[in-house]
């Protein structure tokens, strides 16, 4: 097997949709690799775009395209600074076991026929046949969402690995997963043209949007009022005509709130009536188990004290009358839809591919029950 470090000449060799924009994902070349990245979209912003990646939604990606390169710093507990640790030696060890030759990625690549979208690939292998094909790792505590029986893998995956395929053109793409530490997944993905064209055309759409600076809309996450408080970090004091669908979000949220009024004041009195009937006692005994739980505990727990910083933050409150000699409403475009297409899922390799052994690891595992 080898594994030396891929040559310049032959970054590309491998892949004819592919071009290599001369800088690599390694220790010198971090800020040019950042850089670059800055004028399309990587495999794993799309992903974001589509409302698939829990750690970025698509204000993040827009965000990140304007403002200046800065790399971002993960905490030693964030799984994907293990991730990022541990890809290359786990990859180079199922390369070496399936007598696979290895050649470590890093390199960024830009599609020729859609310049916008790019990707860099974790590694490439040729598993015998003389063909080079992506090989993207990924380590995880939480297994869910992974099943290699089914070909099972979570979409944020599936969409990041048939991005690498539209870039590079390759015809199969193999991802291994380490879950919790010990416990391997291997799935084939084979090219999905019609899910390719979706990829391009939400691609084209979002790098239009930066192009005018128009944000994307929000999806409703955390994440997502994170950004927004990035990008309109305080007011500015204008008074701006909403459009006429802001008057159907404005009954959908104050229904919403209504709900959430009702549910609130609903879940304390239930929770009065567990302590009313507890008393002074510290634990309170279910006739019978509830969703798994058969006993209630209520007890004193000491809060530290602690000092607050001075801060300023954008209260949004709902106002009778807006200012006067505010602008009529003007129409805007509707929003797009987000939803993925069944399209996707038929991506995924499930008959058996020559050179390619499958794990099975859970079969085994039910073998020896």
């Amino acid at each position: 097997m080898s594994d030396k470090p891929i040559r310049t000449e032959d970054v590309t060799a491998f892949y004819k949709d592919a071009e290599w924009l001369g800088v690599r994902a390694e220790e010198g070349e971090w800020d040019a690799w950042l850089a670059a990245r800055k004028g399309l979209l990587s495999a794993s912003d799309v992903a974001a775009i589509l409302g698939e990646d829990e750690h970025r939604s698509a204000l993040d990606v827009y965000l990140d395209k304007l403002t200046a390169v800065q790399e971002e710093v993960l905490a030693i507990d964030d799984p994907r600074f293990w991730g990022k640790i541990l890809e290359q030696p786990i990859l180079r060890a199922v390369a070496r076991y399936r007598g696979w030759n290895y050649r470590a990625g890093g390199a960024l690549l830009r599609s020729r026929r859609y310049p916008f979208v790019g990707a860099t690939l974790d590694a490439e292998v040729d598993t015998g046949d003389g063909i080079w094909v992506d090989l993207e790792g990924k380590t995880t505590r939480l297994p869910r969402g992974w099943d290699e029986e089914t070909g099972q893998l979570p979409k944020r995956v599936l969409i990041q690995v048939q991005t690498q395929l539209l870039v590079t053109g390759a015809p199969l793409a193999i991802v291994f997963a380490l879950l919790q530490g010990s416990r391997p997944v291997q799935i084939a993905i084979k090219p999905n043209t019609d899910f390719h064209g979706i990829i391009v055309e939400r691609a084209s759409e979002f790098m239009e949007l930066i192009r005018k600076g128009h944000p994307p809309l929000p999806d409703g996450s955390e994440r997502a009022a994170r950004a927004l408080r990035k990008i309109y970090p305080r007011e500015t004091g204008a008074v701006v005509a909403l459009p006429d669908d802001a008057v159907d979000w404005t009954r959908k949220y104050q229904s919403i709130a209504a709900d959430l009024a009702s549910l609130t004041r609903r879940h304390a009195y239930y929770k009065q009536l567990l302590q009313h009937a507890m008393g002074a006692a510290t634990y309170g005994v279910l006739p019978e188990p509830v969703g798994g739980k058969g006993c209630w505990r209520w007890q004193t727990q000491a809060k530290a004290a602690y000092e607050v910083e001075a801060s300023e933050a954008r209260v949004m409150t709902a106002l009778k009358l807006p200012p006067a000699g505010s602008p009529k409403h003007p129409r805007l475009p509707a929003a797009n839809d987000d939803s993925l297409v069944p399209k996707l899922e038929e991506s995924i390799a499930r008959e058996d591919l020559p050179n390619i052994q499958k794990i099975r690891y859970g079969q085994r595992r039910r073998a020896k029950r």
